[in-house]
């Protein structure tokens, strides 16, 4: 009997404990029902707010570009007015300009002209120069008995103001060594060699040079 008494005692005790725990969960489930509803309040609050922020900066973004493109014309109609200033101005100068450059062309092709004839004259000159050279030396040249052919023999000349001759080097041979000798004896044997008088002249030209020699010319 004490036995089935406990076990009564123990069975309303745990209908208690279980009616007490659905009561808590009822209590807890209402308490996150609420805090969920709050949530969606704040959020829908916050949704609301950050709408009407956005329309307002929509507004105000719209109300900025109207502005915007407002001046942007304003600065437009002045920039085709100034630029339109800045065209005429420009062909103006470029009028200019070409008729500056048509003269400085004129002058150019001038001098080019003027240029020419000096460099055709000094190498006419400077022709004339080696021609003598070459004339006085091969008068000098005693030439070798059998020379087959007409060999080129090339010298390289140094010459000092006064046309003495500083040096002859063998530049290409004939390839008869003996007419070789004698064209360098001959060179030897001609100076003072005819050089001009112009000394930038002589420094260009006749200072350091080249002559070829060939027996039948």
């Amino acid at each position: 009997l004490e036995q089935k008494k406990l076990e009564q005692v123990q069975k309303r005790l745990e209908k208690e404990e279980e009616a007490r725990r659905r009561q808590e969960q009822k209590k807890l489930e209402a308490e996150k029902r609420r805090l969920e509803e709050e949530q969606k309040k704040l959020e829908d609050e916050q949704k609301r707010v950050e709408a009407e922020k956005l329309r307002r900066e929509e507004e105000a973004r719209k109300a900025e570009e109207q502005k915007k493109l407002e001046e942007e014309r304003r600065v437009e109609e002045l920039k085709r007015e100034e630029e339109r200033k800045q065209r005429a101005a420009a062909a103006e100068k470029e009028r200019q300009q070409q008729e500056v450059i048509r003269k400085q062309r004129e002058a150019a092709e001038a001098k080019q002209r003027a240029e020419a004839a000096a460099r055709a004259a000094q190498d006419k000159l400077v022709a004339d120069y080696v021609a003598r050279i070459k004339g006085k030396v091969q008068g000098k040249v005693v030439l070798p008995p059998n020379i087959e052919g007409n060999p080129q023999a090339e010298f390289e000349v140094v010459l000092i103001p006064g046309g003495e001759v500083l040096s002859a080097t063998l530049r290409k041979s004939s390839g008869n060594s003996a007419y070789d000798a004698a064209v360098e004896r001959a060179i030897l044997a001609a100076q003072p060699l005819p050089v001009p008088t112009d000394p930038d002249l002589f420094q260009e030209r006749f200072r350091e040079f080249n002559l070829k020699f060939r027996p039948k010319e």
